[in-house]
């Protein structure tokens, strides 16, 4: 495998934010021709790696986008109903 290539997938699975596959990507390569593994067994220790590494380090939740910095969890904006026209009741 060329030395471009290798470099190439590591660039894109850093890009696709992939960090630990584009850590052990080349060690990884190297070990599956020496080994004689098949693309799949190359494949299974990628992706183990990757899912161990995401296991260790969960990314944080995302902030809601309604959610204001300075409101309480589950709190209600007041912005969406209207205090001068009352419920519509049923005739």
């Amino acid at each position: 495998m060329s030395a471009a290539l290798i470099e190439q997938i590591k660039d894109d699975l850093g890009y696709l934010k992939l960090d630990r596959s584009a850590e052990v990507f080349a060690t990884l390569a190297g070990a599956a021709c020496r080994d004689d593994q098949s693309h799949l067994e190359f494949l299974a220790a990628l992706v183990v790696g990757e899912e161990a590494a995401a296991t260790r380090h969960p990314p944080a939740p995302a902030v809601g986008a309604c959610a204001s910095p300075t409101s309480p969890p589950g709190a209600v904006s007041r912005s969406s109903t209207s205090a001068s026209s009352p419920p519509s009741t049923p005739r």
